[in-house]
Formats: C-alpha cells, structure tokens, sequence
C-alpha cells in the first residue's frame, strides 16, 4: 500500500493479517475513530463506484457492438473507437484502491484457493426446459440488426462450449460434397424449433470471417492472387484431360497455401487479436479470479474459415480441404477431424506469476497456450482431461519464514535482524526482495 499515490493520507493504519476483503471492511468499521481508516473507507467506496459505473458504460458499448453483429466494419470500428475513448477519459477517476488492496502482497496460495473452477455457461436459468438446454452449452439469447430494418433476439454463441455439445455444419449443409463454400452468411442460419428462434452463431462466424480479411488489404490482395493461381492451374488440368492438345505443364506449388495467408489464417485459430465479445457473449463466460474449461467447436471454427476465404472467386470443398485444412501450418491450430479442449483463466495469477506451471491430467503439451491480455489467457489441447493442476516449481517459489510447531533445528529459513538464515547460511537484508507462501501443488478433479 505505501506506493499508493494516497497512501499519506491513511498511513496512520496498522499493520495487520488479512485473508479477504470482508476481514479488511471489518477492521475499517471497527476503528473509525482513526482518520486514516475513514480516509481509506471513503476511498474505497469512491471506487467501488467507479468500478460500477465503468461496467455499465462497457456493458452499454458491448451491447452496441452485438448489436452490430452482422452490421458493417465502418460502425463496428467507429463505436469501438467511441469505447476506447469513453474508457480512457473514465480511467482518470480511479484511484486503483480496490486493486491495490486486493493483489498487492496475496500470496499464489490465497489466489489460487479462491480460484472458481467453472464450467463454461451462463448461469441464466429460465422456465423454458427447450432454452435452458441452449444455455447449458454455453449459447446466450442476443439482438441483432435485421437486413430490412429492426430488430430481433436470436440465439448465439462462441467457439467455446459445454464438453458434451456437438454440432456437425458438413452434415447441415452438405459440405461433406465436393460443392462449393457457402458464399453468403444467410447459408449457415438455422431455426430452433423448439424456442422457435433463429440461431445466428455460424452466420455470426462466417460474418466475422469475411469482416476480418476485408479489413486487411494486403491479406485479402494475396488470397485473390492465390485464387486467381489456383483457376488458372485448375483450366490447365481441365483442358489437359478434355483435348487432344499439346499437354501443357502443371505447378502444384502455385496451389498450395501461401505463407502469408497460412500465418494470417493460423492466428485467428489461436485466437490471437480476436475480437472478445465474439468469444465472450456474456459476462458469466468471462468473471474474474476464474478458470472455466471448455471445447472448441469445430463447426464455429468452419464457418469462420469459410468467411475468411470468401473473397474471390468461390472454392469448391475438395480444394479447400486440400490446400487450405490439410496445410501444415494451419493444421498445427486447429484439425478440424478431431476435438480440442481448453480452459481460460482470467485471474491476477497469470500477471504476478509467469512462471507459473499449468497441467491438464498431469500433461501440459498444450497444442498452443495464447495471451489475450495481461490477466486473460487460453490454454488449448487436443486430448480431453479431467483434472487441472497448478503449481510453482521449487526453483521459483518462495518459502514462508515460520513454521509452526517446528524446532529452530529444522526449520529451513528464519527472520533476523540482518536479514534471512537459510540453512544455517546468514542471507544479508534485500537479497529476498518479497515473502511468498510456498505452495506444493493444487488439483482440481472436473466433475
């Protein structure tokens, strides 16, 4: 607390051990007798408001961009750019008391004990059996723009989902021929008939797509280009088969992926600059100090894909599943023939601790790990699991100073004047620079 820019304005607080913030708001009401405790307090509902106040505006904004969900970029971008504007002119306000007075000097051990392990859904619970089965798989009820004017409410939901959801789009929409991609979002909408609602997930994803590429003009010159390469060769072929012509040399290699578009391309499977209230439809997917495992949907995934490469001339399955799924460095993200898993953990953890070792049934050869922000990041395998561990190797751990009920003879560090005794060895004052309860390990088993 002593570097908080107010800190002489309540330094005349005592020292004292606490475990949440419930024991901190007990201790405060308990000497309002000292300025500095009436100081704090006032400084600390000043910005619980704040706090409040921004999650409104944010989840003002959100609401907007959803509603822009199959809206054009030139909107999206104007009002994420009114957000950031909003939120940067909000921020001069917050006096970051709550912040310092929740992380600064938690130990790993306490943050990790109040780690919510969670599955990834909404806890909206309705009297309809038909829509709180949509909500199980973590789908949420969102409005959106119609085409002809107004509006309506339809249902949605991200890449991730509940462990037990499948949905097969090659079967929906017979891809699994050689036809070509869906070329319009209207392909991929579907109608629940059980709510009678539409479902614009894979609308939603194919849009998103398409939004994407057409936002990057040097991406999207290179996929023409790539296209345009692939017809030519593809007439080749087709003459070389049909007539008596000399037969002209073919290059495969014009076919294959660009590298360009493969690295574009891969980047958006890792989820990387992804757009996060396509990923987080609802704030109950997305609550701090949480873990929440999930499955990746293929199908999402799909239709993403299909956005992207819409532009251009349209492709046929067979070629797509050939040049674009089987290409090597696209396929390292995403294997659209078998399943991935995941979890995302949103917690300070992930900021204080780097160093910190997550394991998924005693594993971690993650398929790749992505950092989404500083306290935001993906953990994604390709083998189910049902149990998370999380840990400090001894090498980056710090031991506590005292251990109860142990003889001075045993015990591996104790605090003196001049500093730490560790192992009998005089370790001079400031060499350890903060105190860390060591922890060994925590294992949840998923149920």
């Amino acid at each position: 607390m002593k570097n908080h820019p107010n800190f002489k304005d309540f330094s005349g607080i005592k020292d004292s051990e606490i475990s949440d913030y419930e024991g901190l708001k007990n201790i405060i009401s308990s000497n309002l007798e000292n300025p500095s405790y009436r100081t704090l307090q006032r400084l600390m509902e000043e910005n619980r408001k704040f706090l409040d106040k921004k999650k409104v505006r944010f989840n003002r904004f959100k609401a907007e961009l959803t509603d822009n969900v199959t809206g054009n970029t030139e909107k999206e971008n104007d009002l994420a750019h009114k957000l950031e504007e909003d939120q940067e002119k909000l921020e001069q306000h917050n006096n970051h008391i709550l912040e310092y007075l929740e992380y600064n000097g938690k130990t790993l051990k306490g943050l990790l004990h109040e780690l919510k392990i969670q599955a990834f859904i909404t806890h909206t619970i309705t009297s309809h059996e038909a829509a709180n089965r949509l909500l199980n798989i973590a789908k949420v009820p969102l409005e959106h723009q119609l085409k002809g004017g107004g509006k309506m409410i339809s249902w949605y939901q991200g890449p991730f989902v509940n462990r037990k959801y499948t949905f097969d789009l090659e079967m929906f929409n017979g891809i699994s021929e050689n036809r070509y991609l869906p070329d319009h979002a209207d392909h991929l909408i579907l109608f629940n008939e059980d709510t009678k609602m539409y479902d614009m997930t894979y609308a939603s994803a194919w849009q998103l797509g398409r939004l994407m590429v057409m936002k990057d003009n040097k991406v999207l010159q290179e996929l023409k280009k790539w296209k345009y390469d692939l017809s030519l060769q593809q007439l080749i072929e087709e003459q070389n088969r049909t007539t008596h012509l000399v037969k002209l040399s073919t290059d495969d290699s014009a076919c294959q992926l660009p590298e360009v578009l493969a690295d574009y391309t891969t980047g958006f499977l890792k989820f990387e600059n992804f757009p996060l209230y396509y990923l987080f439809p609802h704030s109950d997917l997305s609550t701090e100090e949480s873990c929440k495992y999930f499955k990746i949907d293929n199908s999402w995934l799909l239709a993403f894909l299909y956005g992207i490469f819409s532009a251009g001339p349209k492709l046929k399955t067979d070629i797509f599943k050939k040049y674009i799924l089987q290409n090597e460095t696209v396929k390292k993200a995403f294997n659209f023939e078998t399943e991935s898993y995941g979890i995302v953990i949103q917690s300070h953890i992930i900021k204080n601790w780097p160093h910190l070792i997550i394991e998924l049934d005693r594993a971690f050869d993650f398929k790749f790990v992505t950092t989404i922000n500083s306290t935001l990041r993906l953990y994604i395998t390709d083998k189910n699991f049902n149990g998370i561990q999380m840990y400090l190797k001894n090498e980056n751990a710090h031991f506590a100073t005292e251990y109860p009920g142990v003889s001075a003879a045993d015990t591996f560090i104790t605090k003196k004047e001049a500093g730490y005794v560790i192992r009998g060895r005089t370790i001079p004052r400031g060499r350890l620079p903060f105190e860390l309860l060591y922890i060994n390990n925590l294992m949840w088993i998923l149920k």
